[in-house]
C-alpha cells in the first residue's frame, strides 16, 4: 500500500516551510557577518569569514534532518496511518528526497563578490566531504527514527499477553564524534573512520539504541557547546594529538590550536555527569586519558603514534561490540584483536584506563532493562 498521496503533500508543504523559514534566518546571519566586517573596513573579507559561511553550510545540512523529522512527527501525529509498519522503506525514500546531491556541493557566495582563496580547491574539497558525510549521518538519523517509530507502532498493536516475559529494549546511549583536521597538518581520512563507525553500529545488535553525533571542524570553544547540547555517553576525539599531551584542534582560519592537558582535564572536571568513556582516538594520548579517568570512569588513550588505518579498525570494532551488549574492556579486547586480524601490527598501541573500584559490569553501557 502506497505512501497516501495527502500525506505526503502535507508532509512535503510543512518541511518547504520551514526550510524556508531556516533559510532566511542563514541569510540574516550572513548579512550581519558581512555587514560587521564592512563596518570594520575590510575591503578583502578574511579567511576565517568564508571558513564560518563553510560551517553554517555543513550545518544547514544536519537542521535539514530536524526540519524533516519535526515535520513527519507533525503529520504522523496526525494522520496515524495504520499500515506504517509496512511503510518504513517508502517512508524513508520519500525524506531522503530532501537531502539531494546539490547539498554537498560547496558554496560560492564569496567567490561571487571577488574573493579568492589560493588554497580553495583544498578547502572545497573538505568542505564536500564534511557535507557528503553531514547528509549521511542525517540520513542515518532519519532511518533510525523511522525504524523506532515503526517498532513502537507494532509493539503498541501487540497488546496479547504472553507466557514469557521479553526483556525491554537498553536504554539509548549517544556517541559524540568530535572530529578536527586542520589545514596545516597532515590530511587524516576521518570520513572514512566515522562511515566505519556508523556501518559497525548498524549491523549491530542493538543498533537502534546507539546514536552517533558528530561534530566537525572543531574549534575549542564548540567542546563545551556539544557535550551541552548532545549529553554523550561516549565522548570520541578523532585527529591529531601533541606529544606533550595536548588536543590539536583548529582555530577561525583552520589551522592548528593546541588544547593544554590541563584544559583537557579542567573541562571532563565539570562535565563528567553522564559520560562513561572518553576516547582519544589520536596520537600520543595515553596521558589524557590516564588524567581524565579522576574524573571519568573510563578512557582510551594511544602510548604512541597511531596510523590512520588503525585507528579506524580500532574505533569500528570498539563501537561494535559496544553495541553488541560488550562491556567496555571486552569491547577494547576485541578491538586489539581486530587489529591483529587486519596484520596491523599496532595492537599494543591503545591502553584502557578504569577509574579505581568501577567494575566490568558497571561499564556495560548497553544492556537490556528488566521489564
Amino acid at each position: 500500500m502506497p505512501l497516501d498521496s495527502k500525506f505526503m503533500e502535507l508532509t512535503g508543504n510543512l518541511i518547504n516551510q520551514k526550510k524556508e523559514e531556516y533559510a532566511r534566518e542563514q541569510s540574516r546571519e550572513k548579512e550581519k557577518r558581512l555587514s560587521d566586517y564592512a563596518i570594520r573596513g575590510f575591503s578583502i573579507l578574511p579567511g576565517h569569514v568564508h571558513g564560518a559561511f563553510n560551517d553554517m553550510q555543513v550545518e544547514s545540512v544536519r537542521k535539514m534532518k530536524d526540519i524533516v523529522w519535526g515535520a513527519l512527527e507533525e503529520t504522523l501525529d496526525a494522520f496515524k496511518p495504520p499500515c506504517y509498519p509496512e511503510l518504513a522503506d517508502d517512508l524513508f525514500v520519500f525524506c531522503e528526497s530532501f537531502f539531494p546531491d546539490r547539498f554537498c556541493e560547496p558554496h560560492d557566495q564569496l567567490r561571487s563578490m571577488d574573493w579568492e582563496n589560493p588554497h580553495e580547491e583544498k578547502i572545497n574539497n573538505q568542505l564536500r566531504d564534511q557535507l557528503e558525510y553531514a547528509r549521511y549521518i542525517a540520513l542515518h538519523d532519519l532511518k533510525t527514527k523511522i525504524d523506532l517509530y515503526a517498532t513502537k507502532f507494532q509493539s503498541n498493536l501487540s497488546a496479547t499477553p504472553t507466557t514469557g516475559e521479553v526483556a525491554k529494549l537498553p536504554e539509548k546511549i549517544t556517541v559524540l564524534f568530535i572530529a578536527s583536521n586542520p589545514n596545516d597538518q597532515f590530511q587524516l581520512r576521518l570520513d572514512e573512520e566515522i562511515r566505519s563507525v556508523t556501518k559497525k553500529i548498524r549491523e549491530s545488535e542493538y543498533r537502534d539504541v546507539v546514536e552517533l553525533k558528530s561534530v566537525w571542524a572543531v574549534r575549542p570553544t564548540d567542546l563545551l557547546q556539544a557535550i551541552n547540547e548532545h549529553k554523550p555517553t561516549i565522548v570520541h576525539f578523532s585527529g591529531h594529538g601533541s606529544n606533550n599531551g595536548e588536543l590539536v584542534l583548529q582555530d577561525d582560519s583552520g589551522n592548528t590550536k593546541l588544547v593544554s592537558l590541563r584544559s583537557i582535564v579542567e573541562m571532563f572536571k565539570v562535565v563528567a555527569s553522564g559520560i562513561k568513556l572518553v576516547v582519544f582516538n589520536t596520537c600520543f594520548s595515553k596521558i589524557q586519558a590516564n588524567e581524565i579517568i579522576a574524573h571519568i570512569p573510563s578512557a582510551i588513550g594511544m602510548n604512541t603514534s597511531i596510523r590512520d588505518d588503525a585507528a579506524r579498525v580500532f574505533s569500528a570494532q570498539l563501537y561494535s561490540a559496544i553495541s553488541f551488549g560488550k562491556c567496555i574492556r571486552e569491547s577494547f579486547a576485541q578491538a586489539k584483536v581486530a587489529l591483529l586480524l587486519e596484520n596491523i601490527p599496532e595492537d599494543q598501541t591503545p591502553q584502557l584506563f578504569i577509574h579505581d573500584g568501577i567494575k566490568d559490569n558497571e561499564l556495560v553501557l548497553v544492556k537490556p532493562q528488566n521489564p
